[in-house]
């Protein structure tokens, strides 16, 4: 996932967007929505974010977001919600999405 924070106020509110792989429609189930839902719930529980707004769609997500280090909560947020989905990917045998991440993973070093 690539994603970019645009500063949405002064007080450390960010506008994050975070795109999957190539743009591919991977965020597309309820099972999947459910898996970044329950992580910004966790994140919120937590008090390592405060989460003002999202819009998960097919191949991106954007958030409205208040964190003390944005890089390193979003860095949690991709990589824990990433394993999550490769893992449903796994059991289902959805052979097609997992290839198309084996080959971005190749390509990016």
């Amino acid at each position: 996932m690539r994603t970019r924070y645009k500063p949405y106020n002064k007080e450390g509110v960010y506008f994050v967007t975070s795109t999957v792989v190539e743009w591919h429609s991977f965020l597309n189930s309820d099972e999947i929505y459910q898996i970044i839902l329950d992580e910004f719930k966790f994140r919120r529980e937590n008090k390592s974010i405060k989460l003002y707004g999202y819009v998960l769609m097919p191949n991106h997500f954007h958030c409205i977001i208040y964190s003390e280090n944005i890089n390193k909560i979003m860095q949690m947020i991709k990589s824990y919600t990433a394993r999550k989905i490769i893992d449903k990917f796994i059991n289902e045998e959805r052979n097609e999405e997992l290839a198309i991440l084996s080959t971005a993973k190749t390509k990016s070093g």
